[in-house]
């Protein structure tokens, strides 16, 4: 249960959350404290991730080719995220780093991410509380926080169609609701501690502004990183059934297929951090909420899937 909570925080803990900027960004104007700001993402995250879930567990399978640019979107993002804080050389690291995990399979990418947002998390708790000031009440303006929070939710759950699909194999339903509840619940907390220790910063990645050392940057590289091979894992099962030219072997295949997609993903890094999430962002986000939604409706008669953990043991974690 631990390993899966850890692996959907991954999922959203990235390059934008892990400094800030994303949500800054996003709620930075709209004159909310704090904690009505992690209430209201809270509510409208567990919402999105549930109604995926109940999609994913009555069968619909999203379409791959309107999925698979979205988790580019984010690959590009998490690489652009390590480039500017790293460099270039690391970020092409992180590509062959994260190439040899999703190669070496999903229990893999449980394992390194369990381990890692051990690491990420306590570092950031030690990072932003002691900077923790008293709500600067300014303006609300609670119709765009709420449309904020609406987006944000969206563009933070996609990644988490390919994730449910694989862990309702290895998992019981009952621990994946747990999962998620529990994920949502570190996620909202996060959320109330980041932004009051940001308040009133414009720094571009905020974390930073708070602390520069060794452990901070290593702390948001690693963030992103989780979310980088979150995000080319998605790429990998989307393009399952793609035709590919250069081989029919079906390792080489995947070999090729991650060689390729990273270094298309490393070009459009260069067009910088900032630009993808000020625009892509909220775009994805937006979409995101309206395609759960309308794919519930009308999937809401549908029986539930047939692959379940309940027919495997359980995995002990």
């Amino acid at each position: 249960m631990i390993a899966l909570t850890f692996l959907i925080i991954s999922s959203i803990i990235g390059a934008g959350f892990a400094t800030g900027a994303e949500l800054v960004s996003f709620f930075g104007n709209t004159g909310l404290p704090p904690f009505l700001i992690a209430i209201l993402v809270g509510l409208f995250l567990l919402l999105n991730i549930l109604l995926i879930y109940v999609l994913d567990k009555r069968g619909f399978k999203p379409n791959a080719m309107i999925f698979i640019p979205i988790y580019f979107v984010f690959f590009i993002a998490m690489t652009a995220g390590i480039s500017q804080i790293a460099g270039v050389t690391t970020a092409i690291a992180s590509l062959a780093f994260a190439i040899l995990i999703i190669i070496f399979g999903f229990d893999k990418l449980i394992w390194v991410n369990k381990w890692l947002m051990f690491f990420v998390l306590g570092i950031i708790l030690w990072v932003t509380i002691p900077n923790i000031t008293a709500t600067q009440m300014t303006h609300i303006n609670l119709p765009r926080a709420a449309l904020a929070a609406i987006i944000y939710s969206g563009m933070n759950s996609c990644m988490l169609f390919p994730i449910f699909t694989k862990a309702r194999t290895k998992f019981s339903t009952r621990t994946i609701k747990i999962s998620i509840f529990a994920s949502v619940t570190v996620i909202a907390l996060f959320i109330f501690v980041i932004m009051s220790s940001i308040q009133g910063s414009m720094d571009a990645m905020p974390l930073l502004g708070l602390s520069s050392s060794f452990f901070v940057v290593a702390t948001i590289f690693l963030s992103i990183f989780t979310s980088q091979v979150i995000s080319l894992f998605n790429i990998s099962e989307s393009t399952k059934e793609l035709k590919w030219p250069f081989t029919e072997n079906e390792k080489t295949k995947l070999v090729t297929k991650l060689i390729v997609f990273s270094l298309i993903a490393f070009v459009i890094s260069l067009f910088g951090f900032s630009t993808i999430i000020a625009y892509a962002y909220p775009a994805v986000g937006a979409f995101m909420t309206v395609y759960v939604i309308t794919s519930f409706v009308l999937y809401r008669k549908k029986k539930t899937a047939p692959v379940t953990a309940e027919a495997v043991n359980e995995v002990k974690l």
